[in-house]
């Protein structure tokens, strides 16, 4: 457990969090929860490589609950991620695969974020990147996951997207996104959030939309994805933090197989459709 860091108040944008690791090869978070920090749960930093964080709960912390960064190649599966800043957050970092989290009550559940920042480092390549090259989000996966708000502090979106300093060309949905499919998206209340999500075009704005089947006549990601408001039909008891799926839960089977890897790294089987969500 990693919990209560950070009360002498250190900046939360550079260092803070409950759990960080950065220049990290292999990274494995299982089963952890991380809870009541300062600053970002579980922060995965700067060419951590070949991460897997699976099996998490984090949960009210003040800024993201599972936040990873300027890095290549990780699996963020099965994780219950609530009442934080922001759910997950990708910034900047490519080949992630997001599977079969619940991410409830977040102020934005899911994040892609495409940042300014370019490697300068001196000491050589950071993430794959060369010298003054910008660090770019690619190759992301979201598939099977649960997001549910009825947050009075949720912002814009329950999937969205920042862009600093990145012309268009480079800063596409498409071009960070690989697939998207098969999620749930649930507002407690029409509007809270504005839109089930915020989507980056061809050009500098961010295009919201508020319907699954407007996002995916427009973009073409998004099936198989449901998206629901008004009382919860999905979890036993949200009110006391029981995110297990009820009996009759529309999210029960009506998630993708999951890939070998994905399977494998959350030591489940493959092959066979799942339920959506964590649990």
């Amino acid at each position: 457990m990693a919990s209560y860091n950070n009360v002498e108040g250190f900046k939360r944008t550079w260092s803070a969090a409950g759990i960080k690791v950065v220049l990290f090869e292999g990274f494995v978070a299982h089963d952890n929860i991380v809870e009541h920090n300062f600053a970002t749960g579980l922060w995965m930093d700067v060419d951590v490589n070949h991460a897997v964080a699976v099996g998490n709960t984090t949960r009210h912390n003040a800024a993201i609950g599972i936040f990873f960064e300027i890095s290549k190649d990780a699996i963020i599966a099965f994780n219950l991620v609530h009442d934080n800043g922001a759910g997950i957050q990708i910034s900047s970092s490519h080949h992630v695969r997001v599977w079969n989290n619940t991410l409830v009550n977040n102020n934005r559940n899911f994040v892609v974020q495409q940042g300014s920042r370019k490697n300068t480092e001196k000491t050589g390549e950071v993430a794959n990147t060369p010298l003054g090259e910008f660090f770019t989000a690619r190759n992301i996966v979201f598939k099977n996951n649960i997001l549910w708000n009825g947050s009075a502090k949720a912002k814009d979106a329950l999937f969205d997207f920042t862009i600093w300093g990145q012309s268009p060309e480079r800063s596409r949905a498409s071009l960070m996104v690989t697939a998207s499919g098969s999620n749930v998206f649930h507002r407690a209340t029409p509007n809270q959030p504005a839109f089930l999500i915020r989507w980056a075009g061809d050009g500098k704005e961010l295009v919201g939309y508020d319907t699954i089947e407007a996002f995916s006549a427009a973009t073409g990601y998004g099936k198989n994805s449901l998206s629901t408001t008004g009382p919860d039909p999905y979890f036993v008891d949200v009110a006391k933090g029981d995110f297990r799926l009820k009996p009759d839960s529309p999210a029960r089977g009506r998630g993708e197989a999951l890939p070998a890897e994905i399977a494998n790294a959350s030591r489940r089987e493959t092959g066979a459709a799942v339920n959506l969500g964590a649990f």
